[in-house]
């Protein structure tokens, strides 16, 4: 609407077609617009903080999260549309020689996008002022429309089959009663013998006010309880949400670092109620205390020779053992080439720009991670992608585009990923590193692209953690890349 005029007709209209809906069902509320506010309505769909005086709902929340394009589906496509924009992917993938491996990355990517869900429908129950919510989308949407390129962001496919999840899942986080934790996204990882304590509301829209109702939780450490507790007395009124508890997990009995799940359930009178989440644990008796080899550094990084005392300060390689360096100057590539080792831990110096990598791609972007069964992360816990145990490591951390490495290259853990703007027409693939490894000359070169520098204190167990699984391969008989490339990384 471009004039004072046109806005006004606008409003008119608008405020006819609800005169009209009341005199033909009173008793039916009545959405005048979505994502902004428009009188006369009966309720809001909005995008920022809502009216008082109506209900509202969260509009498109979420921030778009997608997963890779299933290029699969393309021969489903039997009518009268023309799955282009999956011939386009299925092309760069057989390119890339990546037809046997693309799947991995769809399912993970998957996986991921649930994580993102489950993240954003808590967040949205958390807020008081909204009594309900609009996700979107239900299902994928093709590409070739106004929308620009496809936007995979459904909880079904195109062909309305489940994208990775079980309508289990579904149903237990769209439920009229949820149980939510104060440990956010970026909070699931702690040291075996620390201690987490941790926030739990629930939002309750079932039939019932749940006056007397029993709060259980447990720990499970594979699929075993090893602490838990029942607290009674819990109040939780209809319509509300409210916080009920402040439970306390750990220490943890564990020698090695691995997932936890915590469960909780709230029993009232009528129903019961459940939820569960990951977290990570990590030994610190377990961390790096000397080497054989000399090791030098020129990362500007208090906390490593706090930490590692016996890596040494400077700038020059050292005339054996390993180099950590965070740009692969002059000397660095030298002594690479001579037959060194050199950790290049890649950030703002080398690219020249700030981390662009998010671990939960917005507008419309897509990312499936794989981590390969390797050496270099022996004894650091994952189930092959990036699950929250990365979150902070990989939110601001760098893409290493690995396009133009050798096809059958891949990354110790890297993922691929859309590269697009919001309503982009066309959101092309790239392979991308964050931990590798390759030969150069006759050196052995290690890059990381994680934000492991940024993250390095106690407060990021998770960081310390695979600093140290990273530190001990590079230092170990193990480190011997088999793929060569050359010295321009």
């Amino acid at each position: 609407l471009k004039t004072a005029e046109e806005k006004r007709d606008f409003q008119a209209l608008m405020e006819d077609f609800y005169k009209l809906g009341k005199s033909i069902d009173p008793n039916r509320l009545i959405l005048s617009n979505d994502g902004l506010l428009l009188r006369p309505t009966d309720m809001v769909s909005i995008f920022n903080a809502p009216p008082p005086d109506i209900p509202a709902i969260r509009h498109e929340f979420g921030e778009y999260y997608c997963s890779l394009p299933d290029i699969s589906l393309s021969k489903r496509f039997t009518g009268v549309m023309e799955p282009e924009w999956l011939h386009e992917k299925t092309k760069w993938v057989e390119d890339q020689h990546l037809s046997g491996l693309y799947g991995a990355y769809v399912r993970n990517s998957q996986r991921l996008q649930q994580l993102g869900r489950k993240y954003q429908i808590e967040k949205a129950r958390m807020q008081q002022e909204f009594t309900g919510y609009e996700y979107w989308l239900i299902t994928d949407y093709p590409g070739g429309t106004g929308e620009g390129d496809s936007w995979e962001e459904g909880w079904f496919n195109y062909f309305w089959e489940p994208k990775g999840i079980s309508p289990r899942d579904g149903q237990d986080l769209n439920t009229d009663t949820l149980l939510m934790i104060g440990a956010g996204v970026g909070d699931r990882t702690m040291w075996t013998d620390s201690r987490k304590r941790i926030a739990v509301s629930v939002s309750n829209y079932c039939d019932e006010d749940i006056e007397n109702g029993t709060l259980s939780w447990s720990l499970l450490q594979q699929g075993k309880s090893i602490a838990g507790a029942d607290i009674s007395g819990i109040r939780a009124p209809l319509g509300k949400v409210s916080s009920i508890a402040e439970i306390t997990i750990g220490p943890v009995t564990a020698n090695e670092a691995g997932r936890l799940e915590l469960v909780v359930e709230l029993k009232g009178s009528k129903s019961a109620h459940k939820n569960r989440w990951n977290f990570w644990v990590f030994p610190r008796q377990e961390l790096v205390r000397s080497s054989d080899a000399p090791i030098t550094s020129d990362v500007k990084w208090a906390g490593l020779h706090r930490m590692y005392p016996f890596i040494a300060e400077g700038n020059a390689a050292p005339e054996r053992g390993l180099f950590i360096t965070p740009t692969l100057n002059a000397e660095a590539l030298k002594f690479l080439e001579s037959g060194g080792r050199v950790w290049l831990m890649a950030g703002e110096s080398q690219f020249g720009r700030p981390g662009d990598a998010t671990f939960f791609p917005a507008s419309g972007g897509a990312l499936g991670t794989t981590i390969q069964s390797h050496p270099a992360l022996r004894g650091y816990p994952h189930e092959g992608f990036f699950d929250l145990q990365f979150f902070s490591l990989l939110d601001r951390a760098w893409n290493f585009p690995l396009d133009a490495w050798p096809k059958e290259y891949l990354p110790i853990a890297g993922g691929i990923r859309t590269k697009s703007s919001f309503l982009s027409k066309n959101k092309s693939l790239s392979r991308v590193g964050y931990i590798f490894e390759a030969r150069v000359g006759k050196g052995s070169l290690l890059v990381t692209t994680l934000g492991l520098r940024e993250h390095f204190d106690e407060a990021y167990p998770e960081a310390i953690y695979l600093f140290d699984r990273l530190l001990r391969y590079a230092m170990g008989p193990e480190f011997q890349p088999s793929v060569q490339v050359g010295g321009a990384v």
